[in-house]
């Protein structure tokens, strides 16, 4: 009888044991489970608030066919008779049409100078300019001035470098780039030679 009992008590024992190491394992469980639904939830909130600032609080890029360095209106200093003949000439979509200093001069390689880039208000299309610098061998080097796109009726007069050159004359080449007023589809790309001269 007592060894009867002696082996229930033991039986009971190692059942006791067992359950005890069943519950520790599911507390174990329950806690990894806590675990990784915290970290879970932690790296969604992040996904959530990176999300949020890239689609509502990034800026839209600046539409670069608004953003040009151009003034509306003619290049000052034109005559009247300049004027009436621009303003009488028709706006036509097949007409590409731009006005460019050849020789500016530059008081020194800091300061404005009189580019007189202009878009005239009979040329429907946009452009924009960049100014090259011609290297020895005569292809296209460092671009030294962007104009920005230029609407129609749009003129840059006075403007700096976006590179200080030193005192010299230099050889550029000006870049035209045409697009479609409504599509801003490129249309033309056009060269002009232009001397540039700095005199301090």
């Amino acid at each position: 009888m007592e060894e009867e009992k002696r082996e229930l008590q033991d039986i009971e024992e190692i059942q006791a044991r067992q359950l005890t190491k069943i519950k520790e394992n599911q507390d174990a469980r329950k806690k990894k489970r806590k675990k990784v639904t915290v970290l879970v939830l932690a790296l969604l909130i992040l996904l959530l608030g990176f999300g949020y600032c890239t689609f509502f609080h990034n800026p839209e890029p600046p539409n670069r066919f608004i953003t040009g360095r151009g003034t509306e209106g003619f290049l000052p200093g034109m005559s009247t008779d300049q004027l009436m003949e621009l303003l009488q000439r028709e706006a036509d979509e097949n007409t590409i049409s731009f006005n460019i200093n050849a020789r500016p001069v530059f008081p020194n390689g800091r300061s404005p100078g009189p580019l007189q880039i202009e878009n005239p208000p009979f040329n429907l299309h946009y452009f924009e300019v960049e100014y090259h610098l011609v290297n020895e061998d005569g292809s296209l080097g460092q671009i030294i001035y962007s104009s920005g796109i230029l609407p129609s009726n749009h003129h840059i007069n006075m403007d700096r470098l976006d590179v200080a050159l030193s005192r010299g004359e230099y050889r550029t080449i000006a870049v035209l780039t045409f697009y479609h007023h409504e599509t801003q589809n490129l249309i033309s790309v056009q060269q002009a030679e232009v001397i540039i001269t700095v005199q301090n």
